[in-house]
């Protein structure tokens, strides 16, 4: 679009105009955090957004054998979990999450759920010895955060083991956020083990409760698990199916050899294979082990259902072998026979895959998976999604979309979303809208979602600012500053630097962070480094506070001129596109610096030639502007 280039050339003007104007600059950075000051003085972050030398990330390594009762909504599981402290310094403890604690009789929340007795633990051993439920060495359970003393500190470098057996109630659809089981039929487990909190260089550990709302911020691990379920139950898992021959049919193995040559979609297990009892192969006693294994990934999500149709395709993922090296990821969809729009799901699935890892980064992992069931909206787990179905072909394209996004924000660059849900959800938001414009062969989206922020929700009471804590907002606040407000100023940045500078910064933001945990400051600095000037005052602007831009243009007839007028009567500022149309239909297009704004001025002035009878500022509409209506000034004639 012409205006991208012009607001590029904008900047550029920008950054000359800033080496005389740098005090007036200064209140429109983005205020530095304490934290991450202290991170580029330890040399894990470095100012420029990249991360540091001395970066580095504790992993873990669970191996889990659970067992699911589908008649008793009943899970029972044993784990053992190895921390490794890849930190400088040593761990005096643990922390580990029991999420369905959330369910708990009494226990705080944000949302109406099904009440159960949560995580029940069973055993807790660590080196061979029982851990107490007491004292300075034992364990205790805060809500939905466990913590466990440690006797011996565990050293940099080094590790510790335990083992925990468990056994939960799964919670009802509809009755739990983001997981649970629709009429004993269909299940998918969410936050259903026991998993270890967050130790990072910038505060250590770092362990918000689960009130309902807020999603997760977690390490990376390696999983080896284990589920055992009846006979003609298909499982899907976060993970290679590292056992496919004790589980799956003979037919079904090689329908799924055929979805990995095939560009077509496959039917795995159709109709006749549900009714004849041909999902799976049979059991010992009427019993099923699946077994998974997942490496480098944040979490880890199982569905299971004796109803599911299985269909399968697979994703061409360019440069995920190594430059010009293509590789192949298998696209699974499953869904239940009655959920018609499902029958591209697996389309829609293999699209966005493609898509995102040509814009930002190859897709790193061997499959994707979109379940079908239990809610109304969609979950992202690894490799997993979880989606209900609306009515339309383009409702669930988008709602799948999404989820797989997410694949990339956050769960290859592993922000928090609890404490910055906007980092994943706002660019999620962003990109959906993209991929979905790719599919449908639709206009780029840029213009309606600007547009559809800044005439709705802009400068309205209950706006709040993008940095708010997930469980801080009250109602339609959240979703207003954690996914439609980021993805517009997304677009409004896109239209400002250029679509090249913009996928150049997301692509090494995206590169740089794949399996760390960036800070809003490390996106901000990787942007302002690829676009070769300081934009603290943009994320200042849109995403620290809740100012809005608010610009008119009037035009005035005088003696031998037109004077054109700017006023940018908002507290947010944005270069200028300004466009002068002539008598004769010519038109011109000036460019007035962010610069000029930045330094407190509030109205910008030219006498123009008698012929201009019309002006128009942000001609594209890429701007976040609260009152377009008076964008355009025309002379009366």
């Amino acid at each position: 679009m012409p205006s991208r280039s012009l607001l590029a050339l904008a900047l550029v003007l920008l950054a000359s105009g800033l080496a005389a104007q740098t005090s007036p600059f200064e209140p429109f950075a983005a205020p530095r955090a304490a934290d991450h000051e202290r991170g580029i003085e330890a040399g894990t972050r470095r100012a420029d957004g990249a991360p540091g030398e001395l970066y580095w990330t504790n992993s873990a390594h669970y191996r889990i054998e659970a067992t699911l009762d589908p008649a008793a909504a009943r899970l029972d599981g044993r784990a053992v979990l190895t921390y490794r402290n890849r930190s400088p310094r040593p761990v005096n403890q643990l922390r580990i999450h029991l999420r369905q604690n959330l369910h708990r009789a009494g226990a705080r929340r944000t949302r109406t759920v099904e009440v159960t007795p949560g995580f029940e633990l069973d055993a807790i051993t660590m080196d061979g010895e029982e851990v107490p439920a007491r004292g300075r060495y034992g364990y205790r359970v805060g809500g939905t955060v466990m913590t466990i003393g440690l006797q011996a500190p565990i050293p940099a470098g080094g590790e510790r083991q335990l083992e925990i057996r468990w056994h939960f109630t799964v919670p009802r659809a509809g009755h739990a956020p983001r997981m649970g089981h629709e009429n004993n039929r269909v299940f998918y487990l969410g936050y259903w083990y026991p998993q270890f909190a967050v130790f990072d260089d910038l505060e250590g550990w770092t362990a918000d409760p689960y009130y309902g709302n807020g999603e997760f911020y977690m390490d990376y691990a390696d999983y080896d698990v284990s589920l055992t379920v009846p006979e003609g139950w298909l499982v899907r898992a976060t993970g290679d199916h590292v056992n496919p021959e004790e589980t799956l049919t003979e037919e079904a193995r090689a329908r799924l050899a055929r979805a990995m040559t095939s560009r077509e979609v496959v039917s795995i297990v159709d109709e006749e294979d549900l009714a004849a009892g041909r999902a799976t192969r049979s059991g010992t006693e009427g019993r099923l082990t699946w077994k998974f294994r997942a490496e480098g990934v944040r979490d880890f999500a199982i569905s299971a259902s004796d109803r599911y149709l299985w269909d399968a395709t697979h994703a061409i993922v360019p440069d995920r072998d190594g430059p010009g090296k293509d590789g192949l990821c298998l696209i699974d969809a499953v869904y239940e026979t009655n959920a018609a729009p499902w029958k591209r799901a697996a389309e829609y699935a293999r699209h966005t895959i493609e898509y995102m890892s040509a814009r930002v980064h190859p897709y790193p992992w061997p499959h994707m998976t979109a379940c079908e069931g239990i809610i109304g909206g969609g979950m992202e787990y690894p490799m997993m999604t979880l989606c209900g179905t609306p009515r339309s072909d383009r409702g669930l394209q988008s709602l799948i979309g999404h989820e797989l996004i997410h694949m990339w924000f956050p769960m290859l660059v592993g922000s928090n979303e609890k404490r910055y849900a906007w980092m994943d959800e706002g660019t999620t938001s962003y990109y959906s809208s993209l991929v979905a414009a790719d599919f449908w062969q639709r206009e780029d989206p840029a213009r309606a979602a600007i547009r559809g922020y800044a005439r709705s929700m802009a400068g309205r009471p209950n706006e709040r600012a993008s940095m708010g804590h997930a469980d801080h907002f009250e109602g339609s606040s959240f979703g207003a500053a954690s996914y439609s407000k980021p993805a517009a100023v997304l677009h409004q940045l896109r239209g400002m630097l250029g679509d090249e500078t913009f996928d150049r910064a997301m692509r090494t933001y995206a590169g740089e962070w794949a399996w760390k945990h960036p800070r809003p400051h490390d996106l901000w600095n990787t942007f302002s480094r690829v676009a070769g000037r300081d934009l603290g005052w943009y994320f200042r602007c849109f995403h620290q506070e809740t100012w809005t831009v608010d610009q008119a243009v009037a035009l005035k007839a005088e003696e031998g001129s037109v004077r054109v007028t700017v006023a940018n009567r908002g507290s947010a500022v944005m270069p200028t596109v300004l466009e002068l149309e002539r008598k004769d239909g010519a038109t011109e297009r000036i460019v007035i610096p962010v610069a000029h704004w930045l330094g407190g001025s509030r109205e910008w002035s030219l006498a123009a030639s008698p012929d201009v009878v019309r002006a128009r500022i942000d001609p594209e509409g890429l701007v976040l502007d609260v009152t377009p209506d008076d964008d355009e000034a025309a002379l009366d004639s």
